[in-house]
């Protein structure tokens, strides 16, 4: 029986050699292929770490009015826009406009409101 150093010698020369041998045998597509994956999966994490910090930093929750400097809404749905180029991600609001006395208005209508674009900051 070989001792414990000698084994482990033994098993990371093994290691070694196979990583080579895969090394030596990955075509061009396999590697465009494992980094498109590994591209999806970075995607993912990014978008995961987003959402989590949309989260921590609303202050807002479905049923709750926000203003913003269109008008009022009621919050329905809650979403997230991930976009990085006007400073950081947030949420994004959607709900029936309200009028000044915090009804709906008579048209019905529904839009879409940022979160960086609260006036009550």
């Amino acid at each position: 029986m070989l001792p414990d150093s000698e084994i482990c010698l033994v098993l990371s020369s093994i290691c070694y050699i196979f990583v080579l041998t895969n090394i030596v045998t990955m075509e061009l597509q396999d590697l465009r292929d494992r980094l498109k994956v590994l591209e999806q999966e970075y995607e993912l994490m990014q978008k995961q770490i987003m959402r989590e910090y949309c989260d921590a930093n609303n202050p807002y929750k479905v049923g709750d009015k926000f203003t913003d400097h269109i008008g009022t809404i009621l919050i329905e749905k809650i979403s997230y826009s991930y976009s990085t180029i006007y400073g950081s991600p947030g949420c994004v609001y959607f709900g029936p406009e309200l009028k000044k006395d915090g009804t709906p208005k008579k048209n019905g209508d529904k839009r879409k409101a940022w979160q960086s674009n609260d006036i009550k900051k």
